[in-house]
């Protein structure tokens, strides 16, 4: 088979958004969550609030936490950055090997793989396919080929999962994409059921395919190029790809904490206690990040014992000024504010996520996503 021309911009993507610092190159389950312990250790020491962290991929520095253990905050921001990629064509060979996919992974990606000797066999809807593992570009990012025939559509399918090491992306966002691919429906028999809660489904008859991810990402056909020489200009169902990447790459918070002075109750508006809302809009208002927002609600509810009161809405940032940040995001994202009380203090958390480009296509968050975020958060507090 042919030398196919190299995913070199995806490659240069993957170096662009490499941090300055030197985080562990090598895969681990662990690492991530050493910095979740740290910094959960951070906010313990300086606010006395107990929390177990879910694993974002978290940043921050000490230039981001103030105060004392009366009043102060802490910001921190996710880094993480994935890639999935599934592409579709005609058959290759009968039979997939091991070797098969080696060869394929260096004609696709143009790159060194130092391959780690990971390999296997599953099953997707009923096709026997085989896996194959290795490190990519100096170890800045790790993959996984997934390779199937799927005989009643006349097509291989290729699973080329990626997720980027040194910005700390969560393991569990490289084992959700294998998980994804193992959903495919690529010839249209048999209904999978959605697998996971939370899970959406993508569909395309164009494609003719179908498969479930996660709500968090979103999916767009593929900027770079089909990888089959049968490939005529035309995506549709013979030929093709499709992009993934997660709307939650870059959730901004900031945990605020401060002694309950005031213990008088506040009459509710419509169930709502104005004064606590009144707060939390200026807190947004007085925000330097924010060039303007619009609110678009507020309520309160219960999770567990804690009352929390909220409110969420659009907005537009302040420009970067770094030129190469404000060609990546756009000016426009969302935001959400909510507040509660932890034993004799109140605490309040401000979310932000700005969307960005990804060639002319743009991520999608959205307030489900801060709302299962804001759950996670507000439940790992001890």
């Amino acid at each position: 088979m042919k030398n196919i021309r190299p995913y070199l911009i995806i490659i240069s993507v993957f170096l662009f958004l490499l941090p300055i610092h030197k985080y562990p190159s090598h895969i681990s389950h662990n690492c991530c969550e050493g910095k979740n312990i740290e910094l959960e250790k951070v906010i313990k020491q300086k606010s006395g609030i107990d929390i177990r962290l879910k694993d974002y991929g978290w940043n921050w520095s000490e230039d981001d936490v103030s105060g004392t253990l009366e009043e102060g905050e802490i910001s921190f921001h996710t880094t993480k950055w994935f890639m999935y990629l599934i592409h579709w064509g005609p058959i290759q060979l009968p039979e997939i090997t091991v070797e098969y996919i080696k060869q394929r992974m260096i004609d696709m990606w143009g790159v060194d793989f130092e391959f780690t000797g990971n390999n296997g066999a599953t099953q997707i809807q009923g096709h026997d396919a085989v896996w194959v593992e290795a490190y990519g570009t100096n170890r800045s990012f790790y993959t996984r080929f997934v390779v199937w025939n799927c005989p009643e559509s006349r097509r291989e399918f290729i699973g080329d999962l990626n997720y980027n090491l040194r910005l700390k992306t969560p393991i569990q966002d490289f084992e959700d994409q294998f998980y994804s691919i193992k959903t495919m429906d690529c010839h249209r028999i048999e209904h999978i059921e959605n697998p996971r809660k939370g899970w959406v489904v993508y569909s395309s008859e164009r494609y003719d395919l179908s498969f479930y991810h996660p709500l968090s990402w979103f999916i767009i056909d593929s900027p770079y190029y089909v990888p089959y020489t049968e490939y005529d200009g035309i995506r549709n169902h013979l030929t093709g790809s499709l992009l993934g990447l997660g709307s939650d790459q870059n959730i901004h918070i900031t945990l605020r904490w401060f002694s309950e002075s005031d213990t008088e109750p506040h009459s509710p508006v419509m169930g709502v206690d104005q004064k606590i809302i009144d707060n939390l809009i200026n807190i947004i208002r007085k925000n330097t990040k924010i060039k303007d927002f619009q609110n678009g609600g507020r309520e309160s509810y219960y999770i567990g014992e804690r009352k929390i009161h909220r409110i969420w809405g659009i907005c537009t940032f302040q420009q970067f000024d770094n030129v190469e940040d404000n060609d990546f995001y756009t000016d426009d994202g969302i935001y959400q504010a909510a507040q509660w009380r932890i034993g004799d203090k109140q605490a309040v958390a401000i979310l932000f996520t700005r969307r960005y480009r990804f060639g002319v296509e743009l991520s999608q968050p959205t307030r489900q996503i801060h709302d299962i975020f804001l759950k996670n958060f507000i439940q790992g507090i001890q």
